[in-house]
């Protein structure tokens, strides 16, 4: 399997999990109260988004990485259209960080 197909995986076990924040204001509100443990942006973001997730979570102190996910596929996977997410278990955000970075490190061995 994928890592790809296996990161989407973990993002709807964190859905079900009831670990998952959607929508920037939702995620921005958990990072200021220190409850989002890893906060995703999606691919085709605009870089406005990006560069205000950034800025709160540098300001909260929260980790941000972004992710190959597509606003469809997240759409899918957790039954909302949202660009920007929280994980809000360390645990899960763990495990999220780990396959994102080994999806990064598949992509760049393929080019």
């Amino acid at each position: 399997m994928a890592v790809h197909d296996r990161t989407l995986q973990m993002l709807g076990i964190c859905k079900r999990a009831g670990r998952v924040v959607a929508g920037f204001d939702a995620v921005e509100a958990a990072a200021e109260d220190h409850s989002a443990k890893l906060v995703l942006c999606s691919e085709g973001l605009s870089e406005r988004t990006k560069r205000k997730t950034e800025a709160f979570c540098r300001r909260c102190g929260t980790p941000w990485i972004p992710c190959s996910m597509t606003l469809e596929e997240i759409e899918w996977m957790i039954g909302r259209r949202s660009g920007v997410l929280a994980i809000t278990d360390e645990g899960l955000a763990g495990k999220m960080r780990s396959l994102i970075a080994q999806e990064e490190e598949e992509n760049s061995l393929c080019l």
